[in-house]
Formats: C-alpha cells, structure tokens, sequence
C-alpha cells in the first residue's frame, strides 16, 4: 500500500475543508465572521498602520466589518 502523493494529499485536504466550510449554517458564519473582526480589532496587531486583508468567497469568514473599521481609523489596507 503507497502513500499519496503531497499533491493528492493537499488535494484531499482541500476538498475536506471546502465540505467542512460549506456545512457551516449562514447563522453561525455570520457570528463566527463578527467575533473574528472583534478579536482583530482587539489584538495588538491592530496598531499596525497597514493591513491586509482578503476578500472572502462564500463559504469562508467574512471581514469587511474589520476592513471598515480599519479604513475609518485611517489605517492603509491592501
């Protein structure tokens, strides 16, 4: 019996996570996406000037609320 390989391995792995993200209610995302942007806003990483951030496709945690309150702060995002 072989092992797979690293590309079928990452393959697998994404295709999990892609079902396990899709399993997650729109309820509990929203409030998963809100206490992230806290947690972000919260941290000591936040006094940083510049921010990137990502544009989050539909099954993942959005922070546009983060993304907003770092342009109202004046902070440079990319």
């Amino acid at each position: 019996m072989s092992l797979p390989s690293s590309t079928e391995a990452k393959a697998q792995l994404r295709k999990e996570m892609r079902a396990r993200l899709r399993a997650v209610s729109p309820a509990e995302r929203a409030a998963a996406s809100a206490a992230l942007c806290q947690r972000l806003i919260a941290s000591p990483a936040w006094s940083a000037r510049t921010t990137l951030f990502y544009a989050a496709l539909p099954e993942e945690l959005d922070l546009a609320a983060a993304l907003q309150a770092a342009l109202a702060a004046g902070k440079t995002v990319a």
